[in-house]
């Protein structure tokens, strides 16, 4: 219930500054509401609290146990009897004078020696808190990459948006010179509605895209809604294979994970190993009881019983041998995991390498050949309408392939900030 009004809390704080931000969104601006509105991630962050909560409890564990009872009874037994645990297993003896009974009991029981176990709890514990903290570093890395991927997708659209809008006003301004039923006509028609289904499928896909990137801020979908910032290739000046996959090894969070998860499988094999240890317990007791109230004031008159004692228990289980051996294949089972990981997180920082590599220098390529198309759609011959529109057809068709490299080669470099979890791409 408290994480579902804290959650909503932020919900409706992320709408109101989002309300009240009427210019475009940054990047930053996207970041910092995702990070903030996400209820995974919210989510996770309740998950460490109840791991360090499960330390101090496990610290508890080496602290004595304490007790205080007060008793009341009213007994007609013909014959002594003992209480069960409920009722401190209370001694009713037939010598008393009446038939009540009242007494105060105060019990202490330290544990001296429990074959390891409580130390390796406490251990374990802890572990499981660092694990959390690692899970919530994951899922911030997931927020931040899916932001950045719908960002960017819609940043894409919309200057995608915009050329298809220049183009096709151009080409609807040079098709209006246009005389009907002149030569080339009927192909100026079909070129001029094509460009006018551009046009209206780059504004979908935009709208799409805001769509997409307002429930990732999970914001209320409004009017208004936009996005800015530059729309360029990220150049990385020491991008290397080798210390990208070192770098991953180091950072990636799920890794870490499981290198956590093979110490908490470990714990586990030495727990059901420790099984087979006594325990040793020191206990102190103090009992004062009374046939009456009034006498539990006088130490004459009332009784008091002071008892400390050693307990071994020793432990037999049968199943002692097959939980070893369960465990074991559990923590080998971590361990195939954690080997099969290695081997995926190489290959993912890999195929983004390439990719990032490749689309570089499409983008390089597709930059040089930019100035040529435009001194060509210059030179075209305005007193030909239809060499115009083929002219800019040609030069929509160009554009679209650069915007389209522009956004494969910045998707990834997100691909390959989220395969080494390290912060590439500026706000």
């Amino acid at each position: 219930m408290k994480l579902l009004i804290t959650a909503a809390l932020v919900f409706f704080q992320g709408s109101a500054l989002y309300s009240q931000k009427k210019e475009p969104f940054k990047l930053k601006d996207v970041l910092s509401i995702s990070l903030k509105n996400n209820i995974s991630l919210l989510e996770t962050e309740q998950s460490i609290v109840v791991a360090k909560q499960q330390v101090r409890e496990a610290r508890l564990l080496f602290l004595p146990q304490i007790y205080f009872t007060g008793d009341l009874a009213r007994s007609d037994v013909e014959s002594p009897a003992i209480l069960g645990n409920e009722l401190s297993y209370r001694y009713i003896d037939t010598s008393y004078d009446n038939k009540y009974l009242y007494g105060f009991r105060g019990t202490l029981l330290q544990p001296l020696y429990t074959g390891g176990r409580t130390t390796k709890t406490l251990e374990l514990s802890k572990t499981a808190f660092n694990q959390e903290k690692i899970k919530y570093e994951a899922a911030r890395q997931e927020v931040v990459y899916k932001a950045k991927k719908h960002f960017y997708s819609a940043l894409f659209y919309k200057n995608l948006l915009q050329e298809a809008r220049k183009h096709y006003e151009e080409t609807r301004a040079v098709f209006s010179r246009m005389k009907k039923g002149s030569e080339y006509y009927l192909e100026a028609v079909r070129d001029e509605m094509r460009m006018k289904d551009c046009l209206d499928e780059a504004g979908r896909e935009y709208e799409l895209a805001l769509i997409s990137l307002m429930e990732t801020m999970n914001l209320e979908p409004e009017p208004g809604f936009d996005v800015e910032g530059e729309f360029e290739p990220v150049i990385l000046k020491d991008a290397d294979l080798n210390k990208s996959v070192i770098s991953a090894m180091e950072r990636r969070p799920e890794l870490r994970s499981e290198l956590y998860q093979a110490q908490i499988d470990n714990i586990y094999v030495n727990l059901a190993m420790m099984r087979k240890y006594p325990n040793f317990y020191l206990g102190v007791s103090y009992d004062v009881f009374s046939d009456s109230y009034s006498s539990l004031k006088s130490p004459a008159l009332r009784k008091e019983n002071f008892i400390t004692y050693v307990s071994i228990q020793y432990p037999f289980s049968y199943d002692l041998w097959t939980n070893v051996q369960r465990k074991k294949a559990k923590e080998r089972q971590s361990e195939l995991r954690r080997i099969q990981m290695e081997d995926e997180i190489k290959f993912d920082v890999m195929r983004a390498y390439k990719d990032y590599s490749f689309y570089t220098s499409k983008c390089a390529e597709y930059s040089v050949k930019a100035g040529e198309m435009g001194e060509l759609l210059r030179s075209a011959d305005s007193q030909n309408g239809i060499s115009e529109i083929r002219a800019l057809k040609s030069s929509y068709e160009f554009r679209k392939e650069l915007l389209t490299n522009v956004h494969r080669q910045i998707s990834s470099l997100i691909e390959l900030e989220k395969s080494q979890a390290l912060e590439i791409t500026a706000p």
